[in-house]
């Protein structure tokens, strides 16, 4: 059912519990040995803010979080802990802690939307009812998601997963969605000349364009 369905299903169990929050984390995302304590100091200097969002690296380069613009992501090359504005900018889910209320009030995750595209989704539903977000003094490294290129299965399974989430990410905005159109259908050219099949053309063609037979 994918992450977002994951998500919101943990996010009923907490408030069946009673609790504030509810922590994100990938499978591949490497904590720093006091991160609890960064979040803990981090929420008591800034108390009721929807979303605490720590800096993501993978290398030595910031993917989380990013610069946001016309739908589309780009590197900040630092980023000041405390306060930010939550317009122009966006987040990748690992490490992310919500408060649970702002979770119910945007309504949780999309769960259409299973894998790729979840968390600026999910950003861009926030943007709607609050103005700013938290960044933690606090770093964690990522490993990012990436086609297995050993398995034609997986790389298809994901790519498809990745067409959706894209053609929902921009379904509101043309710039986006041309930005999108081309990045997109030159990924699925590269990977069906890959794996020396079209498969990757046609779902490009089906799960991005909406086109099928």
């Amino acid at each position: 059912p994918g992450v977002s369905k994951a998500y919101n299903e943990g996010a009923e169990l907490a408030k069946f519990l009673d609790k504030k929050f509810l922590f994100i984390l990938d499978q591949d995302t490497i904590l720093p040995i006091n991160f609890p304590s960064s979040y803990q100091s981090s929420v008591t200097l800034f108390p009721n803010y929807p979303l605490y969002a720590p800096q993501v690296y993978s290398g030595n380069l910031l993917f989380s979080p990013c610069r946001y613009i016309f739908r589309k992501g780009s590197n900040f090359s630092s980023i000041k802990p405390g306060k930010h504005k939550l317009l122009y900018k966006n987040v990748l889910n690992s490490g992310l802690l919500v408060d649970l209320d702002a979770f119910r009030t945007v309504d949780g995750y999309d769960e259409n939307v299973k894998l790729y595209f979840s968390d600026f989704i999910f950003f861009d539903r926030l943007k709607k009812y609050y103005k700013y977000f938290v960044v933690l003094d606090c770093r964690l490294d990522h490993q990012l998601s990436s086609v297995d290129y050993s398995n034609i299965e997986i790389a298809i399974k994901r790519f498809s997963y990745y067409c959706t989430g894209a053609r929902q990410a921009s379904r509101h905005n043309l710039l986006a969605f041309i930005n999108q159109f081309v990045v997109i259908g030159i990924r699925s050219l590269l990977m069906s000349y890959r794996f020396k099949s079209f498969k990757f053309f046609f779902i490009y063609k089906e799960f991005f364009l909406g086109f099928t037979g």
